[in-house]
């Protein structure tokens, strides 16, 4: 495969007669780490359901390695290789983690994600594998929620607001398991409201306003941005 790994051309996007993306460009490289930036209503959340096939794309190409993706079932899209953690986090709160975890198995041998992987990433899953996904705390829900998209063998990850909610010290635990998935090569697109957090290991940043990419470039680019980051994040 020649170019990027996922490439967002010209997409639009309605919420009813609302046009949220209007006409949103954007590429991810394999193994690398996008970061979506935005105020809230920006298009960043409906940018990641249009790429999983959760909202239909009105006008616009999607293309995941080397594949025409737009138009797909989200399942379809899964089984491609694009793991979602929703803002919701999606999990099933009246199963165990156990549960949740082995329904989002997918088999593949060699390097793939397995429990005993994910239980080495997350040893919290594993100590409370046995507990309902809806006795667990915000920041154990995230890991579980992070957890069960990885056991799907993605090369891509989509991650909706992370750390929302979550305590400091869960935060950088979070930033920690995000450093290390990026080191096994998953690319990873990321909408974030922590700068801080956003930028830490970003290769790339794309800052969206009112449905258009406003700024692209790198997190050093976007530190001088000054103008940019007052006028669409309102820093």
């Amino acid at each position: 495969m020649t170019g990027p790994l996922l490439s967002l051309t010209e997409v639009h996007a309605h919420y009813g007669d609302s046009h949220i993306l209007q006409g949103i460009s954007l590429d991810v490289a394999a193994g690398s780490v996008t970061s979506l930036l935005g105020r809230n209503g920006a298009g960043k959340t409906t940018t990641l359901k249009a790429i999983m096939g959760i909202l239909p794309v009105r006008r616009g190409a999607i293309r995941f390695a080397g594949g025409d993706i737009a138009g797909k079932s989200p399942h379809r899209i899964a089984r491609a290789g694009i793991g979602y953690v929703p803002e919701t986090r999606g999990i099933f709160r009246s199963l165990s983690v156990l549960e949740n975890l082995t329904l989002a198995q997918r088999g593949q041998g060699g390097e793939g994600w397995t429990l005993a992987r994910v239980f080495e990433l997350f040893p919290r899953l594993e100590e409370r594998q046995k507990s309902g996904g809806g006795k667990l705390s915000g920041g154990e829900q995230q890991m579980l929620s992070i957890a069960r998209a990885l056991l799907t063998n993605p090369r891509l990850l989509l991650l909706d607001e992370p750390t929302e909610g979550l305590a400091p010290l869960i935060i950088r635990e979070i930033e920690g398991v995000l450093t290390r998935l990026k080191g096994t090569g998953l690319a990873i697109l990321l909408v974030e409201q922590r700068l801080e957090f956003a930028l830490s290991f970003a290769d790339a940043v794309v800052l969206l306003g009112k449905g258009h990419v406003r700024w692209r470039g790198t997190p050093a680019a976007f530190a001088d941005a000054e103008e940019m980051k007052h006028q669409w994040l309102g820093v």
